[in-house]
């Protein structure tokens, strides 16, 4: 019994053996997050965005300072205006407010589309590289290394998509609409 299992055993990792060294021919790995992190293009998006983020930011902390000033005058004329006129004021005011925070999350939301562009674009432009790299090395399947349990460095293929993608996009006009 012992000699039937061990036999069947043997011969099915031997069946299978071929087959695995068979998928693993033609396979490239590539870390999508290093190229994202370390690209010179999306190093331009950063700084495009943070310069835009520090404006909006600077736009509006001058709006909450004139709120602020806004609410203050309002409580000393509390007690001298008749109630539905200070209602009026307060509605004013807090329609002002409204308008403030709006323009902040509109703010947040151009930013956070302009962000996704880039990557877009990048993105892009990496599986553009990997293409051509799949067509010169001759692998069949690109995945991202986020996705294998495990691979052979021999596999990763993200140094050399880096260097192409960092010569081949070094900056990336963002569009802030």
């Amino acid at each position: 019994m012992f000699r039937v299992v061990f036999l069947i055993s043997f011969l099915m990792f031997f069946a299978v053996a071929p087959l695995s060294a068979a998928q693993a021919e033609g396979v490239a790995v590539v870390n999508v997050q290093k190229l994202l992190r370390d690209s010179v293009a999306i190093k331009s998006a950063r700084d495009q965005l943070k310069a835009k983020q520090d404006q909006f930011l600077k736009e509006i902390k001058g709006k909450e300072g004139e709120l602020k000033k806004e609410d203050e005058e309002l409580a000393k004329q509390r007690s001298i205006l008749a109630p539905e006129a200070f209602e009026q004021k307060v509605n004013a005011f807090r329609e002002k407010a409204a308008g403030v925070q709006r323009d902040a999350r509109m703010k947040q939301n151009q930013l956070s589309k302009a962000l996704d562009s880039a990557l877009g674009e990048v993105q892009k432009a990496i599986v553009s590289i990997v293409s051509d790299m799949a067509k010169e090395k001759g692998f069949t399947v690109a995945i991202p290394s986020t996705q294998a349990l495990y691979y052979q460095p021999s596999l990763d293929i993200t140094d050399e998509v880096l260097k192409r993608l960092n010569a081949r996009m070094t900056k990336i006009t963002i569009n802030f609409q």
